[in-house]
């Protein structure tokens, strides 16, 4: 997970469900963050399409992680890497087959 993950989730939350807000808070020291600068990012040749925080997902995604992300964007150039992606969309239309 990347700083720029994480605001983006904060973001999303805004002050709309301050019970979110409060459980993300309290797991941020669970996760493991990979610091990606923004002059890294903006050298991804997909930044000009992804934008700045999927490029720094890009950036530091290896084929040792697995990725998972509702941005068809994203998962075709995580795919193209050689990274494992998961699309978010492919789980949920799994479940409703079953």
């Amino acid at each position: 997970m990347t700083p720029n993950v994480l605001t983006e989730v904060s973001n999303l939350l805004g002050h709309k469900d301050e019970v979110l807000l409060a459980w993300l808070g309290s797991r941020i020291a669970a996760f493991d963050e990979h610091y990606v600068t923004s002059r890294e990012a903006v050298e991804a040749a997909e930044f000009s399409r992804l934008g700045l925080t999927d490029a720094a997902i890009l950036s530091c995604a290896t084929q040792d992680l697995t990725v998972l992300t509702d941005d068809i964007h994203l998962y075709l150039a995580l795919e193209r890497r050689g990274v494992e992606v998961i699309n978010f969309h492919h789980l949920r239309e799994a479940s409703w087959l079953q």
